[in-house]
């Protein structure tokens, strides 16, 4: 039994080759600096620069942190956390009833974070800003009058600065309004070919936080750039849950195989295990070799003998020296060697 666990990881390594593996970072991950000799004496505020926000709209809000102390402040300065937002810089929200507004990553807990930074220092008397969207902290889905207050966590992490609250006012989008939005950020998204411009874009989709918005939130998934990074977030944490979004996803992975972690969306909504094992086969299939890492990873969480002959081809065909994805060729090895197989 030890034997054949060992067989399938080295096939599963062979099949991840094969396929292109899963993408990674550049860099590494944030290493906590050294501690202060002396706690910071720090000024922070926030503010909101942008008028006439809708519901709906990705919301700014901007920390303005100042050294007013004696002592240099050493800090790491970052634009970006892989678990979608930057921790030292929280915002809470309340409504105009002062009822505290969701977060989405409250109930369902953040995903892996970390992220590149570079060490920056601040004299007496220097000051820097960093923006934040406030929807990374609060689900802010209605139109009103919203209370928001920042706590920066200092490079210590042992000092919190919390800043006095500021209103911010939400006008209100109507649902034709909305579906207008929900198309043009949409169109937008599937004609842009910027990486900057399409995080952006994928960014500002999720935040509607309409269910409109899946087939394109779902196309990113698909999308072997930076912007696939906001279908996981979008799905998990911002999209309402509902039969449509299954669907929706199932559909997808049935047409295309399983890519950019989308299985790991539809184990997420309750997908029976006999379903993910049908998406896994299709995933493994021939015309589907952006999918067979996906594949062979779910083949390995979700054993079942019908997989082994595809994964020995597909690690025959990458350890051949000159491996192909061509569908024609790889559908007619699959055949001779598991006829009984259908994708």
């Amino acid at each position: 039994m030890r034997g054949m666990s060992r067989g399938i990881g080295i096939l599963i390594l062979a099949v991840c080759m094969a396929g292109g593996g899963f993408s990674q970072s550049a860099g590494g991950e944030i290493v906590s600096g050294t501690a202060e000799p002396h706690e910071p004496d720090l000024g922070v505020t926030i503010r909101c620069d942008a008028p006439g926000l809708k519901a709906g709209d990705k919301i700014p809000i901007t920390f303005a942190v100042e050294n007013l102390g004696g002592n240099v402040y050493n800090y790491l300065d970052r634009s970006y956390d892989r678990s979608g937002r930057i921790r030292e810089y929280e915002l809470r929200v309340v409504d105009a009833d002062m009822n505290p507004v969701p977060d989405p990553y409250a109930t369902k807990g953040a995903i892996i974070g970390g992220g590149l930074c570079n060490r920056s220092q601040l004299a007496r008397g220097e000051s820097f800003t960093k923006t934040i969207a406030l929807n990374r902290w609060a689900l802010v889905t209605k139109p009103g009058t919203y209370h928001v207050t920042g706590i920066y966590h200092s490079d210590t992490g042992s000092k919190l600065f919390t800043t006095p609250p500021i209103a911010v006012e939400i006008l209100p989008r109507n649902d034709a309004e909305m579906a207008a939005h929900v198309a043009d950020l949409s169109e937008k998204l599937a004609l842009s070919q910027d990486g900057e411009a399409r995080l952006d874009l994928a960014e500002r989709l999720v935040y509607t936080c309409d269910p409109r918005a899946v087939p394109a939130i779902i196309e990113l998934y698909y999308d072997p750039g930076n912007a696939r990074f906001w279908a996981g977030v979008g799905i998990h944490y911002y999209i309402p849950p509902g039969q449509e979004v299954t669907d929706a996803l199932i559909g997808a992975a049935t047409k295309r195989g399983l890519d950019g972690g989308i299985l790991t969306a539809i184990e997420r909504v309750g997908t029976p295990e006999q379903t993910i094992k049908s998406l896994i086969s299709i995933s493994l299939a021939p015309e589907h070799p952006a999918a067979w890492a996906e594949g062979a990873w779910g083949a390995q969480n979700y054993p079942d003998d019908a997989f082994t002959p595809r994964l020995i081809e597909i690690a025959m065909n990458s350890n051949s020296g000159s491996p192909t994805r061509d569908p024609d060729t790889l559908t007619a090895r699959w055949s001779a060697i598991s006829p009984d197989i259908s994708p």
